[in-house]
């Protein structure tokens, strides 16, 4: 089976060189794979393993990359403190925080609440997550300029080159978190040949810390190239997708599109924690799969779906 590839365009669209263009980007999907295309021809793609990934950026000739890296500005804005590390010496980067999940109870009549959590912890709680990027691809790239920044809606502004490390709270000033995180440049390594037009970026993530961010980093990305990576998660989604067939003859395309789109967008929750646990189930070496989606309705819908089409894994 071979999944296939979802151009997604919003607004109203205009054509630029034979392709649709609106808001400035186009986007193209498939399972294992998002790439985001500017206007000015600067594209984004990436790629994922369980706890890891690789970010590929290509700019067009004479564009010198530069990076903004965030700490703490997430849509829902949970975010509640953290730290940022720059380790110039070896092109690494950390990032590290503590977020609360965004259910309140504003409005509700007294005594009624919907406040709820996964279950890292019971009640109302904050949780944690790290993440870890390498910079250098393997020694194809290297660090130029790097810094940090720090601004809100009340008027900081703050770039400083050359810093390598914060470590903030929640803004003491009205509701809004800082908007905060690293500033880097990238150039060709020593001796390499021609421009450069592509940047791969090596990630991790981690409930437990940063470092082990690192470690699931090596661990599953390593050295392999965005193209390998890439082949592999195509190939476990596949398998995956693969376990539902629909032989009705003459299904209309779209039919197919969204039963296997809404296949795909179940295995959001739950999620495989293994080796990732904290709060009340820290250090446990047992299968875990959690979920920080705890509505009723999507866990029970979400579960038999989970238990056919991964038996084995829902077994344990």
């Amino acid at each position: 089976m071979t999944g296939r590839q979802i151009r997604i365009v919003s607004g109203s669209p205009r054509k630029h060189s034979g392709r649709l263009i609106a808001n400035y980007c186009i986007i193209d999907a498939s399972p294992g794979y998002f790439s985001l295309t500017l206007e000015n021809d600067i594209k984004m793609e990436a790629t994922s393993t369980r706890r890891a990934g690789i970010e590929r950026f290509t700019f067009p000739a004479g564009v010198k990359p530069y990076f903004v890296m965030d700490l703490s500005n997430d849509l829902p804005l949970s975010w509640g403190g953290g730290e940022m590390n720059i380790f110039p010496e070896n092109g690494t980067i950390q990032f590290g925080g503590r977020w609360k999940p965004r259910y309140t109870d504003h409005g509700l009549p007294r005594g009624i609440s919907l406040t709820r959590s996964h279950s890292f912890g019971p009640g109302y709680f904050w949780y944690n997550a790290y993440s870890c990027y390498s910079l250098l691809d393997n020694g194809n790239q290297k660090l130029d300029e790097y810094g940090a920044f720090t601004s809100d809606n009340y008027g900081m502004d703050t770039k400083e080159m050359g810093l390598t490390h914060l470590n903030l709270s929640v803004n003491l000033i009205g509701s809004s978190p800082y908007q905060s995180g690293a500033l880097v440049s990238l150039l060709p390594a020593s001796g390499s040949s021609g421009s450069l037009t592509a940047i791969t970026l090596r990630l991790g993530v981690s409930f437990v810390s940063a470092e082990q961010a690192c470690a699931n980093m090596e661990e599953e990305v390593g050295s392999y190239s965005f193209d390998e990576i890439h082949a592999q998660s195509k190939a476990l989604w596949n398998d995956k997708l693969g376990r539902i067939e629909l032989d009705l003859a003459n299904t209309d395309a779209n039919v197919t599109e969204m039963i296997y789109s809404s296949v795909y967008r179940s295995f959001l929750t739950p999620n495989n924690a293994t080796g990732e646990t904290n709060g009340a189930f820290a250090g446990t070496t047992s299968p875990y799969f959690d979920s920080l989606v705890s509505g009723c309705d999507p866990r029970q819908r979400n579960s038999l779906t989970f238990a056919v089409l991964c038996s084995i894994a829902a077994g344990s």
